[in-house]
């Protein structure tokens, strides 16, 4: 099961983190979940990053480990608050929501606090 949790300060998505993977299909066989959740997370860091002009530098966290299936990205507070950022953070979770929905027993999504994430 990929767990995703999707980072909130106050009422702004400032990132996301996905850990597992999703177990749809059978290991070494092509798992159509897992592609979702993959597709979908670089899209989305994808266009930030280039849609918002920002680089590497600018994201606050970010570690991949695809053999695990895990992936962390947290953008700095200067960055989540502006309106295209928000809306493709909320259209990553609005995606995430359809396909918690539609495989409930391979996606779990929950709504997490920036403080859980402190240093």
């Amino acid at each position: 099961m990929t767990k995703i949790n999707i980072i909130y300060d106050r009422n702004l998505i400032c990132g996301f983190e996905m850990l597992g993977h999703a177990g749809y299909a059978k290991q070494g066989k092509p798992d159509i979940v897992c592609s979702a959740l993959s597709a979908t997370s670089q899209m989305t860091m994808n266009a930030i990053l280039d849609w918002i002009g920002l680089g590497t530098e600018d994201i606050k966290r970010f570690f991949s480990d695809p053999q695990k299936g895990n992936l962390m990205f947290m953008l700095d507070d200067k960055y989540y608050n502006g309106l295209v950022t928000q809306q493709l953070l909320h259209s990553f979770d609005m995606y995430m929501e359809l396909l918690e929905k539609s495989y409930p027993e391979n996606v779990k999504r929950e709504r997490r606090e920036l403080n859980d994430y402190k240093d």
